[in-house]
């Protein structure tokens, strides 16, 4: 047994403080929220990431999330045949597609068919620019597999871009980006319809796991995705903080008029899969409607403005310089708002 005694911390674990400098920010309005995906190509005006999941992910939510600066990646459907989930996807991009999007993303399975490449290949013909490899355990050797294919694709398509998954430790993400990848997903178990951790004990507190990821490939061309946990905006600038250079939101987006689904569901659920003869690893339950995510976006926007100009930031890239201190939980309780 080797157990690892440092304290794993998650979001509501912190508070940031201040950068130690004279604030000369003007305005809340006045601090850039813009972040690169990749290294190179993708400029995301907010760095937020619709999540690729049945009930949150389809062509509407990825118009929507492109025009008001951020970016959806067209969900897998993992209830279908590799056919029928094909066929799918490629309607699904072509609506994309026809909106004149840039850049359209999309996610894959690692189950093996003997199409998965052509299928691949048509992706990039109809004007996919980025491929997600989907799988709850990044460090599987399938995900090698499907990353492999991704880059014999990228001979022909150069631009693709390739972002995989999820992992939680420095060696996952040194492993992934040995294999290739352009970006990579960092969480297990921490969506909110996910229960993951309750049944298989595994999994690792968010913001540990960003920031253990980040230093392990800081010194290379791969970014950080934190993914998943998201409850208000202020987990947001903490995530950036931690070193991720975007977040994928989905619990959040559920409800919304461009949602795919009225309801919300893991994917590792039975809702998601149909499949009886896997242990459930999700639950599904209904959510309030919220109108447009253009207006749920709009208010993030203005929220993680007026965080970073709080925090004496003029950009996300400045968050990294940032202390923060460890909360008790009377700290936790005197940050929550009450009713006098």
């Amino acid at each position: 047994m080797n157990l690892i005694k440092d304290v794993g911390l998650t979001f509501d674990d912190i508070l940031l403080l201040p950068l130690d400098k004279i604030n000369t920010i003007k305005s809340r309005k006045d601090p850039d929220i813009s972040s690169s995906l990749f290294y190179e190509g993708k400029n995301l005006r907010i760095p937020i990431i619709a999540s690729p999941m049945d009930s949150i992910c389809g062509s509407n939510m990825c118009i929507s999330m492109d025009k008001m600066g951020g970016m959806g990646v067209l969900t897998r459907l993992i209830n279908m045949t590799a056919e029928e989930e094909h066929h799918e996807q490629l309607n699904e991009i072509k609506k994309i597609r026809d909106k004149n999007i840039k850049d359209i993303a999309v996610a894959v399975g690692i189950r093996k068919h003997v199409k998965q490449e052509e299928y691949i290949n048509r992706f990039m013909d109809n004007g996919v620019t980025i491929i997600c490899v989907d799988a709850a355990c990044g460090y599987h050797i399938l995900v090698r597999d499907v990353i492999n294919i991704l880059n014999k694709i990228k001979m022909s398509y150069p631009y693709l871009k390739i972002i995989a998954g999820n992992v939680i430790t420095a060696w996952g993400a040194n492993f992934l980006a040995d294999c290739g990848v352009d970006a990579i997903r960092v969480g297990i178990g921490n969506g909110s319809p996910c229960t993951t951790r309750s049944v298989t004990g595994c999994g690792c507190p968010q913001l540990t796991a960003i920031n253990n990821c980040y230093n392990a490939i800081k010194h290379t061309n791969v970014k950080i995705i934190s993914d998943g946990g998201i409850r208000k905006s202020s987990d947001i600038i903490k995530a950036l903080y931690a070193g991720a250079s975007t977040v994928i939101v989905g619990g959040l987006l559920s409800g919304h008029d461009e949602s795919r689904l009225k309801n919300f569901r893991g994917m590792s659920s039975h809702e998601a899969s149909s499949r009886g003869d896997i242990a459930s690893e999700g639950v599904s339950f209904e959510t309030r409607q919220k109108g447009s995510v253009c207006n749920t976006i709009t208010r993030w926007r203005q929220e993680l403005k007026s965080g970073l100009a709080l925090l004496n930031c003029n950009n996300i890239d400045e968050l990294k310089n940032l202390n923060a201190i460890r909360v008790s939980t009377n700290t936790k309780k005197e940050t929550e708002t009450v009713n006098l």
